[in-house]
């Protein structure tokens, strides 16, 4: 990660994208090395985990379900839906 990282600090200053923002590390301008982006990948890190299968799909007047087995949006015509709530639930792997 340390590496992809440095990587990226070099493509985030190089031209054409030098001065289009903060540098990599800005929030730190005495740091460097390994070490500073070790501290600057514990400060920023998160993460993207989106959540499948907390939303109920069900026929009309299901409790709770917004949207039926096609997606569509309960009250308003011509929407469907693609989004990860709706998606089965996805089986945990360790």
């Amino acid at each position: 990660m340390v590496e992809g990282a440095a990587i990226l600090c070099r493509v985030a200053t190089a031209s054409p994208l030098a001065g289009l923002g903060p540098a990599p590390g800005a929030a730190r301008p005495d740091a460097s090395g390994d070490e500073a982006i070790r501290e600057d990948i514990r400060q920023r890190a998160g993460s993207v985990f989106h959540p499948c299968g907390t939303r109920a799909i069900g026929p009309d007047p299901a409790p709770g379900a917004v949207v039926d087995a096609p997606l569509r949006v309960r009250g308003i015509e011509v929407l469907r839906v693609a989004d990860a709530p709706y998606f089965p639930p996805s089986p945990l792997a360790t």
